[in-house]
């Protein structure tokens, strides 16, 4: 005896499709997180290569000139060399 109503169906396919979205998100997700991931340092090392941070200036200088210590600061330089 087939039921008279289409509402098992209709659960049965919502509880499919939602299924299968979730699975295409985790999918897409865990794709885009490795492509991210390996895409980004490429990215740094195309921008440096590009553009690299000036030369480090040295001690004397940044004594004599207070100013520079900011632009020091914003190069870059001052996070590598504490490195």
């Amino acid at each position: 005896m087939y039921p008279t109503s289409l509402f098992p169906f209709f659960l049965i396919l919502i509880s499919f499709s939602f299924s299968l979205s979730l699975f295409i998100f985790f999918f897409l997700s865990i794709y885009f997180s490795f492509k991210v991931a390996f895409t980004v340092p490429i990215l740094f090392d195309v921008i440096f290569l590009l553009y690299p941070p000036p030369s480090p200036p040295t001690t004397i200088y940044l004594l004599l000139n207070p100013q520079s210590e900011i632009a020091f600061i914003r190069s870059g330089w001052a996070t590598i060399c504490t490195i």
